[in-house]
């Protein structure tokens, strides 16, 4: 009798044992040859790879673009959207009606908001935080400063670093975290806080409140000069790190974001800082003195490092293997702690070829190019408009901006910088789909769902291809 039931035991382990080898198998294969998934619906494993991508395309080394075309791009930028600013045109002083009415664009949120503890703001911190603006100290009319960031700093509604949320406890959506300035960029300084700790400033593409100490202050002509001096080298990694350098810590192990551009120097000195430059790139980086002032020197970055002598070559298969440099970096609103949002990513992705791109996914969705618009249009012509679409497209729908990717097996695809999707297996309470939390730079099918029931594709409004 033990012998039977021991008998019994194990043929019944091992049925329930391949029962579950084979649901096993049918999770982690595909219907299109048995390739492995990823943890996102339709995705498989090969997906993950910019080669994946760059092979299917038939002119993936076809220069779209020129540089000096790409330069008459962003002039049209200049002109057409209003919230990108030209600071060599910027005035040398602003009146303080104007200067008022730039710092209070930022209002008090109408709704509730908390802080990171998840306690609800109330009006005496309000009060607060709008007196450290120090709009007494606004003049009639008032000079207007330059500056050039020396670290990754953020750009802020109000002159605080505090993290104000909509709900409780969400403290990657800080809404008071406009963007990221990076290092090297220019600002035009058009006021200080009450406690001369920010500066509320105007960037190319934003303005808002940034740290002074993140900020070197300079002449006109030296700030804007810096930005426009040759040769120079671009970031075109995700982020890099210049090298170490004991004796100069401003400028040692410095991060450097996709994008960032630094003048080359080029000269016969042998050593920097007693490092041979062999093996190095030698640029200049924005420092402060000690009165704040705008102090250049040498730093060196390792040929190692993913860098480019110049813009990198505008192409197809260049703007997939810059997208793919960000796949899996967590998603990150505003930049706040030192990655992307969904416009970012675009935008960072774009500036490697030399493109000075709007800040903001609507901004974004204003620009020249080939322009395909979905609003209105039924299925089909949404797949014919798919049918004429170039991979490295950039993709809009309200709040999120995506970039293409191509067509797989009837599906179309797109490397996104993104929080989630829905699950339409499960139906909440107030009617929505549970939400599945991706936050990270993924590919995923258009026809993913969101948590309204609607697809990626469904909230689509606008593609261009970023070319003449």
């Amino acid at each position: 009798m033990k012998i039977r039931l021991a008998i019994i035991f194990i043929i019944v382990f091992v049925i329930v044992f391949v029962v579950l080898l084979i649901i096993n198998i049918g999770f982690t294969t595909t219907t299109t040859g048995g390739e492995g998934m990823s943890n996102l619906p339709d995705v498989t494993e090969g997906m993950l790879d910019a080669n994946f991508w760059i092979s299917r395309l038939d002119d993936a080394d076809k220069i779209i673009m020129t540089p000096d075309e790409i330069e008459e791009y962003n002039g049209r930028i200049d002109e057409s959207v209003n919230e990108v600013v030209d600071l060599k045109g910027f005035p040398g002083a602003i009146t303080g009606e104007a200067l008022k009415e730039m710092i209070d664009e930022y209002k008090v949120p109408a709704l509730p908001r908390y802080d990171i503890n998840g306690n609800m703001l109330g009006s005496d911190y309000y009060d607060n935080l709008l007196s450290r603006r120090g709009l007494s100290d606004v003049k009639g009319s008032n000079p207007v400063r330059f500056g050039l960031v020396v670290r990754r700093t953020n750009m802020r509604s109000f002159p605080t670093d505090d993290i104000v949320t909509n709900k409780p406890g969400d403290i990657e959506f800080d809404r008071f975290q406009e963007t990221a300035l990076y290092v090297g960029e220019p600002l035009a300084i058009l006021h200080e806080s009450s406690d001369r700790k920010w500066y509320f400033g105007q960037a190319r593409f934003y303005r808002g409140w940034v740290r002074a100490e993140d900020v070197a202050i300079g002449s006109k002509e030296e700030v804007l000069g810096f930005t426009e001096k040759v040769p120079f080298i671009v970031v075109t990694g995700n982020h890099i790190k210049t090298g170490y350098d004991p004796y100069n810590q401003d400028v040692s192990g410095l991060t450097l974001d996709m994008g960032v551009k630094l003048p080359l120097v080029k000269d016969d000195d042998a050593t920097v800082d007693g490092q041979a430059t062999q093996g190095n790139y030698v640029v200049e980086v924005p420092t402060k003195d000690a009165d704040g002032n705008l102090a250049v020197k040498k730093a060196m970055i390792p040929m190692s490092e993913d860098v480019s002598v110049g813009y990198l070559p505008y192409t197809r298969g260049n703007i997939i293997r810059q997208a793919f440099k960000m796949l899996g970096e967590r998603y990150d609103w505003g930049g706040r702690t030192g990655r992307r949002d969904c416009s970012s990513f675009i935008m960072d992705i774009y500036s490697t070829f030399g493109f000075k791109l709007p800040r903001n996914t609507d901004e974004q969705e204003a620009m020249y190019g080939i322009r395909y618009d979905f609003k209105g249009r039924s299925d089909a012509e949404r797949e014919a408009i798919f049918a004429k679409l170039k991979p490295g497209a950039a993709l809009y729908m309200p709040g999120h901006a995506m970039l293409y990717l191509g067509k797989v097996d009837g599906r179309e695809y797109m490397i996104h910088d993104f929080s989630g999707y829905g699950d339409m297996k499960e139906k909440m309470p107030d009617g929505d789909y549970r939400f599945i939390p991706v936050m990270e730079v993924a590919v995923s099918s258009i026809d993913l769902p969101r948590t309204n029931g609607r697809t990626f594709m469904d909230a689509l409004t606008t593609a261009i291809q970023i070319e003449n």
